[in-house]
């Protein structure tokens, strides 16, 4: 096996490019190299799309949790319905179930909205740096929830 081999670089490069330019570099390396460095060129077609879909997941995402800033700093969605239900529970006086539930409603949304902002660019980077190891190693890797590509 040689020590120092290009296709192994490409390959990993293009899944750890994603800390410094994602979707761009991948999406290059995938065009310029699929004739002549096929695993590089696989590799790089997975890095395209999963830091694709993780650039609008956790934009949508960040979105949702800041609002909209150039419309004059509106407050997020998830807050403006957490507290509609939760505003629900406290004026209704009585306590009601319905009540009860609205405000259970409102803070399991805002937890799950906010777990998705911290989970989801801490997975995506955990997994671009496995992938990364694994194409440099010359070995093969499909991100979870993508397939074979």
């Amino acid at each position: 096996m040689p020590s120092f081999n290009y296709d192994r670089l490409c390959a990993g490069l293009a899944h750890l490019s994603g800390f410094l330019l994602p979707i761009f570099v991948p999406l290059i390396l995938w065009q310029t190299l699929q004739q002549r460095m096929p695993f590089a060129a696989r590799h790089a077609k997975q890095a395209f799309y999963f830091q694709t879909i993780c650039y609008i997941l956790i934009s949508l995402t960040t979105a949702v949790l800041s609002g909209i800033d150039f419309v004059g700093g509106l407050p997020s969605i998830v807050d403006i319905v957490a507290r509609f239900l939760f505003s629900q529970f406290f004026n209704s006086g009585s306590g009601d179930t319905v009540s009860l539930g609205l405000a259970g409603a409102g803070l399991i949304l805002f937890l799950i909205a906010n777990l998705l902002g911290i989970l989801l660019p801490l997975m995506a980077s955990i997994y671009m740096i496995l992938a990364g190891i694994r194409g440099f190693q010359g070995k093969t890797y499909h991100y979870p929830f993508l397939g074979h590509l």
